[in-house]
This record gives C-alpha cells, sequence and structure tokens, in this order.
C-alpha cells in the first residue's frame, strides 16, 4: 500500500519514518505531564523553542476543537486523551490548518485518518475556503507492537484524503 503513495508524486507531502522513543515519554520525562496517559488515543504538544532558546511546549491554534471532535467521533477507538500541562498555544498563518501531533496505540489508524478528514472537511466548511486553498500539517505516531512509526503530512487539505486514506492498518503493526 505505502507503494501507492510514493507512485502518486507525494513523496514531499507525506514523510514515514520510524522512531526510537515513545513521545509520551519525553513529556513525562521532560515534566510536561505528570504520569503516562493510558488511552488509545492520544493528542500531545509540539517541542517548539521561544527567543530565548528555552523549550516552550505548545498546541496548534484550535487544538480544543480538534479534541472535542474526536471525542465525539472516534468511539471505536475508545477516549481520546490530551496531554494537558505546562503547555501553550500557538497562532498559525489564517491558511494553514495545522492539527496537534496524534499518538495512537491501537491498530486501526484508518479510522483515525477518516475521522480526521472528516473534521478537515468540516472545518473547511464553516471557513469557507477551497480544499485547494488551505494547507493541513499533522503528525501521527502509531505505537506498533514491534517498532513506533511517525507519519508526517504537509501538504493541500484537498490532498490529505487522497495520500492519508491509502494507508493500511496492516502496515504498521
Amino acid at each position: 500500500m505505502l507503494k501507492t503513495i510514493y507512485k502518486e508524486n507525494s513523496m514531499d507531502k507525506l514523510k514515514i519514518s520510524d522512531v526510537s522513543s515513545n513521545p509520551i515519554d519525553e513529556l513525562v520525562k521532560e515534566n510536561v505531564i505528570d504520569s503516562e496517559l493510558t488511552s488509545n488515543v492520544v493528542i500531545i504538544p509540539d517541542k517548539t523553542y521561544s527567543e530565548k532558546d528555552s523549550v516552550v511546549w505548545t498546541f496548534p491554534e484550535g487544538t480544543e476543537d480538534f479534541y472535542d471532535y474526536l471525542n465525539k467521533h472516534v468511539h471505536l477507538l475508545g477516549a481520546v486523551d490530551i496531554a494537558e500541562g505546562n503547555t501553550g498555544e500557538l497562532q498559525q498563518h489564517n491558511d494553514l490548518l495545522e492539527l496537534a501531533t496524534i499518538v495512537i496505540s491501537t491498530p486501526a489508524i484508518s479510522i483515525l485518518i477518516n475521522v480526521v478528514s472528516s473534521y478537515i472537511y468540516d472545518y473547511l466548511k464553516i471557513k469557507k475556503k477551497p480544499a485547494d486553498k488551505v494547507d493541513v500539517k499533522l503528525k501521527i505516531v502509531k505505537k506498533g507492537k514491534t517498532k513506533t512509526t511517525e507519519l508526517e503530512f504537509n501538504g493541500t487539505a484537498e490532498d490529505f484524503e487522497k495520500i492519508m486514506g491509502s494507508i493500511n492498518d496492516k502496515d504498521y503493526d
């Protein structure tokens, strides 16, 4: 299935890589959150740096709405949790829909991608923006049985469903 993604000449829009650590462990280690979260789907902040080169953990603008949407629509995956702690919100450019990083530990990554696609569609309807004019950034970290994989999408809303929709659950066990 992954070969289909690359055949569409979208390699610059979707980066897939194996990662050595669980990002939730880093949040605990850095004292951003108190302890590990146990939900199958966890929204986590991104590590950014302030002007003084100190680490700042931030969520993209609109993360609360995204979290609420996931909680309403991801019943098959169980509860969605959010790693709140010493974090802030980072505002972005008007034509960029940056979604918070999601850590998923259930094999049903395709269900999550379908719900995120629906969220993007609903967002575009509310904002009255065409899908080819809004860029989407999303990182999904899939904790599998034997490895942890990071999928990072950076492209138009129009491309999101085509590219991410071809991802197969079996590729990330």
